[in-house]
């Protein structure tokens, strides 16, 4: 088996997250580690969501220039998206931008799969 594209995702570096996290969320000094660490075993894809608490916070402390980020937006609240849904989409996606220190990003990914098949999806 090969596998071609595997990401790092960043859930604990922003929040106390997970069944078995008995440690809480991660300090940056390991944050550090693990992004070597990571880098140096070839994996260059960074998984990170405006709804991982800091993590976009605590990713644009560290240089992510070799590194392809990935963010998601969040779930839309309602069941058709409107052009005020679309526009606040927008602007969190800057906000992301922001937080990470970062002018673009290598993907922008939807949180729920379910948004893609509300009306005004377009």
């Amino acid at each position: 088996m090969t596998i071609k594209k595997l990401s790092l995702g960043s859930v604990q570096w922003g929040s106390f997250y997970g069944i078995s996290n008995n440690s809480g969320q991660t300090d940056t000094n390991e944050v550090s580690r693990i992004l070597d660490k990571a880098y140096f075993e070839g994996i260059k894809i960074i998984d990170t969501a405006s709804t991982y608490g800091t993590a976009e916070s605590v990713l644009g402390k560290h240089n992510l220039s070799l590194f392809s980020l990935l963010t998601k937006i969040p779930k839309f609240k309602t069941n058709i998206i409107t052009k005020l849904d679309s526009e606040d989409m927008i602007f969190k996606f800057n906000q992301s931008l922001k937080k990470l220190n970062l002018k673009s990003c290598y993907g922008l990914l939807l949180h729920q799969k379910e948004d893609i098949f509300k009306k005004g999806n377009e």
